[in-house]
């Protein structure tokens, strides 16, 4: 379709359309529309098919059709990419959704149709119109009704909620075996929601739009859940972007994913936890981020004029808590901000002025509990669904990372390179921020050039004798946070 090729466009992927009817329509819906024939189907599949397979195949809407389907079913079976369907209710003429109930044939073309394909994204009223199910039926059980006919992973978007709801919740269930070689995300949460603000107009084009955006992004190379992330955020700037109709229903247009400020991308929270009401306390300034594992260690620093600590201890001996303890007397003497890694447990029990979560310790952490205590937080993140995750915590600080290949430790996520640091640094700016992994003296002013205001560094700040030299050359192109803030008061 046209979306499809905007969409393309503005994510410089390449897109081919195979068009499987003509069709009169505007802003307002399908006026009419004719199938094309089998052979010219056949025709258009072949000719495409002399440039080789595509990466991923985009399914739009589909007629109540049996040639159609018998003719279709088969080429994606042949097909070994990824296959994204979005069953389009709107131009709603001659439509598989509105017969498949009704005719046994067209049903089990439905089924082989859902196994076949990667993700679905129905809206509500789709996916309730796909199952069969009454209109009251819970979006759990609209996926679970579609799991089981075969659907590997549902996004039922949440554009046909009422018009009067301030913001939209986009719902994902994913299918655990449809991860095995995926990053940690996807395990973490198999269920969940995005969250965004609507936008105030009504805009034709929106569904279209996001499926297209998370075909391209699949075609791209991105994970799964960073692809859905993505086509989130260009349905939502496809529709601030909109162009303006005299009907009243704009036309959602297709933009550059860098164009996205933060206010569109959206945040992500599990199926069964509550927005959070209000955002942890606030991060002071960052800085020179320094991790230590013992108290010599973080004594040097502190002495040297670090801005902030994490106090990560890999393998906690019998003296771990006393010696937690003091590194936070001595910090908090300092005026030095001190985070410890993990152990929110502790960070409670000994009032830490602050904690630092990996994606797996957000599942199991005591989120109110430490916001409650007025304990800060900050979470590592390295994606952009991750970063979406952490959002929705709203966390005091946010960590990127690695942003080169780590020095300390091997980790499964590839390094995100300056050029990805930039994009993320200038769209959340209004986020406290660090990032880490593989930051020295000789590449922190690269670091910098992102715009980002801190690092975090671990190899490069090792206790020995070289420690002095080398941070005084971090300081050379890192303004001392702490000293700047005694001169003020």
């Amino acid at each position: 379709s046209a979306a499809d090729l905007r969409v393309a466009q503005a994510m410089e992927v390449d897109c081919a359309v195979i068009t499987l009817a003509i069709t009169a329509q505007n802003s307002a819906g399908v006026q009419a529309l004719t199938l094309v024939d089998t052979p010219m189907l056949e025709a258009q599949w072949q000719s495409l098919r002399q440039d080789g397979w595509p990466a991923v195949i985009r399914l739009g809407w589909l007629p109540a059709s049996v040639e159609c389907l018998r003719w279709l079913l088969p080429k994606l079976q042949a097909f070994p990419g990824q296959v994204v369907w979005d069953p389009v209710l709107a131009a709603s003429q001659g439509g598989v959704m509105q017969s498949c109930w009704q005719t046994p044939a067209l049903r089990q073309y439905l089924v082989a149709l859902l196994q076949r394909c990667r993700v679905i994204t129905p809206n509500r009223t789709e996916a309730r119109l796909l199952t069969g199910l009454p209109v009251a039926s819970s979006l759990a059980d609209c996926a679970a009704a579609l799991q089981a006919l075969g659907a590997n992973t549902v996004l039922i978007t949440g554009g046909d909620s009422p018009l009067d709801d301030d913001v939209l919740e986009d719902w994902c269930f994913s299918a655990m075996a449809d991860h095995t070689d995926e990053l940690p995300g996807p395990q973490l949460l198999p269920v969940f929601r995005f969250r965004h603000r609507r936008i105030a107009r009504q805009v034709h084009g929106t569904g279209c739009h996001l499926a297209a955006a998370l075909a391209c992004a699949l075609a791209q190379g991105h994970t799964l859940y960073d692809a859905l992330t993505q086509a989130v955020t260009m349905a939502r700037l496809a529709v601030r972007c909109a162009s303006h109709r005299s009907s009243g229903y704009d036309n959602a247009r297709a933009v550059p994913l860098a164009q996205a400020t933060a206010e569109d991308w959206p945040l992500v929270l599990p199926a069964d936890e509550e927005w959070p009401d209000n955002a942890f306390l606030p991060a002071e300034p960052l800085g020179l981020y320094g991790l230590v594992d013992n108290l010599a260690h973080l004594q040097q620093l502190l002495e040297l004029g670090i801005d902030s600590l994490q106090w990560r201890v890999k393998q906690p001996g019998p003296g771990y808590q006393a010696d937690t303890a003091r590194a936070i007397g001595l910090c908090r003497a300092a005026g030095v901000p001190l985070y410890l890694n993990d152990d929110w447990r502790l960070a409670l029990e000994l009032g830490a002025y602050g904690v630092h979560l990996g994606q797996e310790d957000l599942l199991t952490a005591d989120l109110p509990a430490l916001q409650r205590a007025g304990i800060r937080l900050g979470i590592s993140t390295h994606s952009d669904w991750e970063i979406a995750r952490a959002r929705g915590v709203q966390p005091s600080y946010i960590a990127f990372g690695p942003v080169f290949p780590p020095l300390s430790k091997q980790l499964r996520y590839p390094p995100l390179g300056i050029a990805q640091l930039r994009r993320w640094a200038g769209c959340f700016q209004q986020q406290a921020l660090t990032c880490i992994g593989g930051i020295t003296h000789q590449n922190v002013a690269q670091v910098l050039t992102t715009g980002i205001e801190s690092v975090a560094v671990v190899t490069d700040l090792r206790a020995d004798d070289g420690l002095a030299q080398r941070l005084a050359t971090f300081r050379r192109v890192l303004p001392a946070i702490r000293q700047e803030a005694l001169e003020m008061v």
